[in-house]
């Protein structure tokens, strides 16, 4: 909710890394997930682009994640 979606997109977000890093991790110790600086600085650069809409946020977020 820090970064302006539903909670469900941080159940999605907890859960999938966690899912990759399974499959093609090396770490034995992985500390992958959504926490409330990276939802700051999400929330920080999607205010930056003035985008409204909502389909418009998911799409710049899956985006910006993809790109990290």
């Amino acid at each position: 909710m820090i970064a302006g979606l539903s909670p469900i997109y941080g159940l999605f977000a907890a859960f999938i890394p966690q899912f990759i890093h399974v499959l093609i991790g090396t770490s034995w110790h992985p500390a992958v997930g959504p926490v409330a600086l990276d939802s700051l600085v999400v929330t920080i650069a999607l205010g930056a682009l003035s985008i409204t809409k909502v389909d418009d946020i998911i799409t710049a977020v899956i985006f910006l994640a993809a790109m990290v």
